[in-house]
C-alpha cells in the first residue's frame, strides 16, 4: 500500500519535478505535492500548509537551496531538506549539507530518491521523538527543582505509637496547622487508624524498613485517583522505629498510561497472533526465538516446533535460497534493513512453498539483538504467473498456426477447386483419374489440419447455437462407444436441468471426440473414462487462482480416466500445437490443442488435473446460459451441385481463389462481376444495376468485407451477403463470432459446397 507524502518541491523545471514525482511512486510513496521557484511562493507555503519533506534544486533562476534552506530556518521548521540537481559539485554539495540539507541526490541518479526519503523520514521522526523527550526531561528536571527547593509534594513526618502529625509541608497541610492531627483524620478523613486500607504507617513499623504501596482516592466529581505512597523508618538508637517519613504523589496518568500500554500490548498480541502474514525473529546465530501462529499455513509447523531451532536444523529454506536468507540476515544483523525477497520454503510435508520476506533490525541499547522479519505466502501469486505465462506463449503460438493457417487455406482452396473441376470433366476409368482423386484426399486433409491450427488460435468461424451438452452427448453415446476398445468402460452421468450453452454444434462434437480419444490413448491397458455434466458457480475466489477466468455461472463438461496420470511438465505443454507423446506417425498434436481453441473462442476455459499413476481429469467450463431456451435445430446439408441465373459480385483479393469461384459460378449459369478489393467493389456497385448476391472475402486491403457489406446494405437493402475466409480476423469480427444472420463460407472450399452455399443463401 503506498505511503501518504506531502511534498514541497522547490524547481523551477515542471518536467524535472515530474521525474521526481514519477520515483516518488515507483518507490510506494504517494505524494501531495505543490512547486515553487521563489522565496515569497516558498515562505507562504511553509506558513500555510504543513509539509513532511521539501526537495529542492540547487539552483533555480531566482533562487536556490541555501536561501531555502535560510528560509526554512528562519521559519523555525525542522523538516527533511534534499537537494537535487544535476549540476552539483562536491564542494557545493559539501556546502549544501553544512547549510542544513539533509542530503543530495544527482538528477541522473534518482533511483536513490526513495530509499533517501524513507531513511530521512525516519530520522525525522527520531528527531522529532528526541526533543518530545528533551521537552520532558527539562519539565521534570524543573520539577524536580521546584520539588527539592519548595517541598510542594505532600510530605509529612508521623509518630508511628499515636499516628500524631508532627511536620508536614504546605502541599500536605493546604496552608492550614495540622500539626498533632491525627494522619487518619487528616488524608482520610476517618476518626480511627487505617485497619482496612493498606498503611504505610503500620507496614514500616512492622518491617523497619521503607515501604511503597497504592492508594485509590477519589476527586469531587467521584473519579479514581491513584496515589504511590512511600513510607520511610526513622530509628532510635535502639533501632526502633519511633517516626515514619510519608509523602505521596498522584499517579493517575502512570496508571492510564500503564493501562493503555497493556492495552496495546494486547493489540499486538492479537495481531501477531491472527495476522496472515508470519512474523518471526531470528538471533546472530539464525535460532527462531519467535513466531506466529500464521506460520502453520505456511509451513505446517507449530510455533512450537520452531523455537529455538536454526534455520538449518529445521531445513526450511530449500538449498537453492539458503545463502541468500543468511546474507540478508547478516546484512540486517549489521543495521540494514532488507527488502522484499523471494525464498523458497520447504513445508513439514516437504511440499515447496514461496514467500516474500522483509527484514528489520530490532535493537537494544543502540545494539542490534535480533532480525524481525515477516514472511508473506506468495505461492498463489506465482501460480498465477506461471498460467499466465502459459496463456501468454499459446496466445504466440497461436497467432503464427492461425497467419500460417490462413494462407495454406487460399493455396488449398484453389488446389481443391481445380481437382475437382477436373474430376468432374473424367470418367473413374481415366489414367488420371486415381491420381486426382489421391491429390482431392491430400488436399482435404490439409485442409482438415488448417482448420485444427484456426481453431487452436481462435481464428476458425464459428456459427453459435443455442445447445445442451445433455443432448449432444446423448445423441453422441454410439460414436464414442466405437471410438474406444472393448476393455474401456464408458460411464456417462448426465446432470439434470442442466443450463444451455452458445457453442458451434460441431465444434462442441469435436472437442468431446477429441478429450475421449485422448482419455482412451492414456489406457493402454484398459479402464474406464467417466463423463459428467454439471451446472457450476464459479466465485471470485476460483477466480483469483485461474489467470484469465471470470467469475460467474458456467457449464462444467468433465472427462476422467483411469490412466497412468501426466506429469507436470508435459502438463505445461499439453496444449501446444504439434505437442505429442505418442510414438512417431501416431498424433498430430493438434487433439487437445484444438480443444483449448474451440473452448476458448466460445469464452470457456480448460483445466487439467492430474498425478502421475493416478489418473487424469480434464474440466471444460463453458459460459451458461441464465434464461433457458430450446435448443436450436440444425437444417440438413445440400448434396447438389444447384445452378442459377442471378447476379453475383465476387469480391476477393486473392487472385486465384476469385478466378476459381468466378469459373465455377459462371459455368452454372450465373452473371459474376468480378472485384480485386472493396474499393474496385465500390466503383462497380455505382456503375453497374442492382445485384442479386455479394461474395466477398472478410480480410482485404484497403477496405474488409465487413465495411463493404455495410456499403452494399445500403445500396440494395434487399441483396443477400456470403462471406468467405480462411478465418474471421478479432479486427473486424468481435471474439471471431458472425453477427447473427450473416452467412459464412469457410477455406477451403469446394466448388459443390460453394455452390450448394451461394443457393442456399439466395433462397433464403
Amino acid at each position: 500500500m503506498s505511503t501518504s507524502l506531502r511534498v514541497l518541491i522547490l524547481e523551477d523545471s515542471e518536467s524535472d519535478a515530474l521525474l521526481v514525482l514519477r520515483e516518488l511512486s515507483r518507490g510506494g510513496y504517494e505524494p501531495t505535492w505543490k512547486r515553487v521557484e521563489t522565496p515569497d511562493a516558498m515562505n507562504s507555503l511553509l506558513q500555510l500548509e504543513t509539509w513532511d519533506l521539501i526537495i529542492s534544486d540547487y539552483s533555480m533562476p531566482h533562487f536556490n537551496a541555501l536561501e531555502a534552506l535560510k528560509l526554512l530556518s528562519e521559519n523555525e521548521l525542522d523538516l527533511p531538506f534534499i537537494v537535487v540537481s544535476g549540476t552539483i559539485g562536491e564542494d557545493v554539495a559539501v556546502e549544501a549539507m553544512r547549510a542544513g540539507a539533509h542530503d543530495y541526490i544527482m538528477k541522473d541518479n534518482l533511483t536513490r530518491l526513495a530509499p533517501a526519503i524513507g531513511r530521512e523520514l525516519r530520522e525525522a521522526k527520531v528527531r522529532r521523538q528526541r526533543k518530545r523527550a528533551e521537552r520532558k526531561i527539562q519539565q521534570q528536571n524543573e520539577f524536580m527543582t521546584n520539588v527539592l527547593e519548595s517541598l510542594t509534594h505532600p510530605f509529612c513526618v508521623i509518630n508511628v505509637n499515636d499516628y500524631t502529625i508532627e511536620m508536614a509541608n504546605s502541599a500536605a497541610s493546604a496552608g492550614r496547622s495540622v500539626r498533632g492531627m491525627r494522619c487518619y483524620h487528616l488524608l482520610h478523613g476517618a476518626d480511627r487508624p487505617c485497619h482496612e486500607t493498606p498503611c504505610p504507617i503500620a507496614d514500616v513499623r512492622k518491617t523497619r524498613r521503607a515501604v511503597v504501596l497504592e492508594h485509590v482516592g477519589h476527586n469531587g466529581d467521584g473519579k479514581s485517583i491513584y496515589y504511590e505512597v512511600h513510607g520511610y523508618p526513622i530509628l532510635d538508637k535502639e533501632g526502633n522505629v519511633i517516626q515514619v517519613i510519608k509523602h505521596w504523589r498522584d499517579v493517575t496518568e502512570r496508571k492510564q498510561a500503564e493501562e493503555a500500554l497493556r492495552e496495546s500490548e494486547e493489540r499486538y498480541r492479537l495481531h501477531f497472533e491472527n495476522v496472515a502474514d508470519v512474523i518471526y525473529t531470528t538471533d546472530s546465530e539464525f535460532h527462531i526465538t519467535s513466531v506466529s501462529p500464521s506460520v502453520v499455513s505456511l509451513l505446517g509447523y507449530t510455533p512450537g516446533e520452531i523455537i529455538g531451532r536454526s534455520i538449518a536444523e529445521l531445513n526450511i529454506i530449500s538449498p537453492d535460497y539458503i545463502e541468500r536468507a543468511y546474507g540478508n540476515t547478516i546484512r540486517v544483523l549489521a543495521g540494514e534493513h532488507s527488502g522484499p525477497t523471494e525464498y523458497e520454503f520447504i513445508a513439514k510435508d516437504g511440499t515447496k512453498r514461496f514467500g516474500e520476506v522483509t527484514g528489520a533490525p530490532l535493537f537494544k541499547d543502540g545494539k542490534v539483538i535480533a532480525v524481525i522479519s515477516v514472511a508473506r505466502d506468495t505461492t498463489r501469486h506465482r501460480q498465477l504467473e506461471a498460467q499466465l505465462r502459459q496463456a501468454q506463449k499459446l496466445e504466440a503460438v497461436g497467432q503464427l498456426a492461425g497467419g500460417v493457417a490462413h494462407d495454406f487455406n487460399n493455396l488449398l482452396t484453389v488446389i481443391l477447386g481445380r481437382v475437382q473441376l477436373a474430376l468432374m470433366g473424367l470418367t473413374a476409368n481415366s489414367p488420371m483419374y486415381e491420381n486426382l482423386s489421391e491429390i482431392q484426399a491430400a488436399g482435404e486433409r490439409a485442409a482438415d489440419l488448417t482448420r485444427q491450427l484456426l481453431t487452436f488460435s481462435r481464428k476458425q468461424v464459428m456459427q453459435p447455437k443455442n445447445m445442451n451438452l445433455n443432448d449432444t452427448l446423448s445423441g453422441m453415446k454410439k460414436l464414442l462407444r466405437r471410438l474406444i476398445r472393448e476393455d474401456i468402460e464408458l460411464q456417462i452421468e448426465l446432470a439434470a436441468d442442466l443450463q444451455n450453452v452458445t457453442m458451434d454444434p460441431g465444434q462442441m462434437e469435436q472437442v468431446i471426440v477429441n478429450l475421449v480419444v485422448n482419455a482412451r490413448d492414456a489406457m493402454p491397458e484398459g479402464g474406464r473414462i467417466v463423463i459428467e455434466t454439471s451446472n457450476v458457480e464459479l466465485d471470485e475466489n476460483y477466480a483469483r487462482e485461474h489467470a484469465g477466468v471470470k467469475q460467474g455461472n458456467y457449464v462444467l463438461l468433465a472427462v476422467t480416466d483411469t490412466g497412468h496420470g501426466i506429469s507436470k511438465e508435459i502438463q505445461a505443454r499439453i496444449f501446444e500445437p504439434f505437442f505429442t507423446t505418442k510414438p512417431e506417425g501416431k498424433g498430430t498434436g493438434l487433439g487437445l490443442s484444438t480443444v483449448y481453441g474451440i473452448v476458448k473462442q466460445h469464452g470457456g476455459n480448460v483445466w487439467v488435473y492430474s498425478e502421475e499413476g493416478s489418473g487424469s481429469t480434464f474440466k471444460v467450463y463453458l459460459p451458461a446460459m441464465l434464461e433457458k431456451e430450446e435448443p436450436e435445430s440444425q437444417s440438413p446439408e445440400r448434396v447438389q451441385m444447384p445452378q442459377g441465373k442471378e447476379t453475383i459480385l465476387l469480391v476477393e483479393d486473392e487472385s486465384s481463389v476469385r478466378t476459381l469461384a468466378a469459373k465455377v459460378l459462371s459455368g452454372l449459369g450465373y452473371t459474376i462481376r468480378e472485384a480485386k478489393n472493396g474499393r474496385n467493389a465500390i466503383d462497380l456497385l455505382q456503375n453497374d444495376a442492382a445485384h442479386d448476391l455479394l461474395i466477398t472475402d472478410i480480410v482485404m486491403p484497403e477496405m474488409s468485407g465487413i465495411k463493404l457489406a455495410e456499403d452494399y446494405n445500403h445500396r440494395f437493402p434487399n441483396g443477400k451477403i456470403l462471406f468467405i475466409s480462411g478465418y474471421a480476423d478479432r479486427a473486424v469480427h468481435r471474439d471471431g463470432m458472425l453477427k447473427a444472420g450473416a452467412e459464412m463460407l469457410q477455406k477451403p472450399f469446394t466448388p459443390q459446397k460453394l455452390a450448394q452455399k451461394v443457393r442456399e443463401v439466395l433462397d433464403n
